[in-house]
């Protein structure tokens, strides 16, 4: 193996420093007057990021109190509410009262009608011509039934509702008149002759009751 020598580099002169130069001194002075720029700081490499922390959960609003309730009442309020309740109290004892008075009144028509109508009948049932046996017509059925529409002020309407009861019920007449050896007048019927006088004065009595004084 042959060695083959190494040819020696040229010497090269050594370089100044650069501080020692006036340009790296124009520099270093321009960095700190106002024409320069400092670039900004690299972080480390590596760090890790902080992670931001959650926000703490808010506390929770505290409940509103009820406010105490005051046992006390204004006095108008109080007033006011006594007053009501005694306009309601009268009106309903009017109401009552209206109310009881419409009854009594109808109770009352009521009534008189039937005064009225028994007068009325017992007035025709004594005529000759009909001969009805009175108590025997206000007890039929037919009769009170016909007189239901029947006005009895109208003697003209009441005579013929009678008249037709009679005609379909012939045994609410009278029976015929039968003269006794003794003289005594009786009929089949067991009346007396003077059961017609005797029916006569107890309508005339109705009537009188009936018919308001001064007339």
């Amino acid at each position: 193996m042959t060695l083959i020598p190494r040819t020696p580099r040229p010497a090269v002169a050594a370089r100044p420093l650069i501080w020692n130069r006036p340009r790296l001194r124009f520099l270093e002075g321009a960095a700190g007057g106002e024409g320069g720029s400092t670039p900004p700081a690299t972080p480390p490499a590596g760090a890790p990021a902080p992670t931001p922390q959650p926000p703490a959960p808010a506390a929770p609003a505290a409940a509103a109190k009820p406010e105490p309730k005051s046992d006390t009442v204004d006095p108008y309020i109080k007033q006011l509410r006594e007053e009501n309740a005694e306009r309601r109290i009268a009106a309903k004892q009017a109401a009552d009262a209206k109310e009881a008075a419409e009854k009594h009144a109808a109770d009352l028509e009521t009534q008189l009608k039937q005064l009225q109508v028994d007068a009325a009948v017992r007035t025709i049932a004594a005529k000759p011509d009909i001969n009805g046996n009175a108590s025997a017509l206000l007890d039929s059925r037919a009769l009170t039934n016909k007189l239901k529409s029947v006005d009895p002020t109208d003697a003209a309407a009441v005579e013929a509702a009678v008249k037709e009861v009679l005609e379909a019920q012939p045994y609410l007449k009278n029976g015929p008149k039968v003269p006794g050896s003794s003289g005594s007048a009786t009929h089949t019927g067991g009346h007396t002759s003077k059961a017609p006088n005797l029916q006569q004065s107890i309508a005339q009595q109705i009537e009188a009751q009936l018919t308001p004084k001064g007339n």
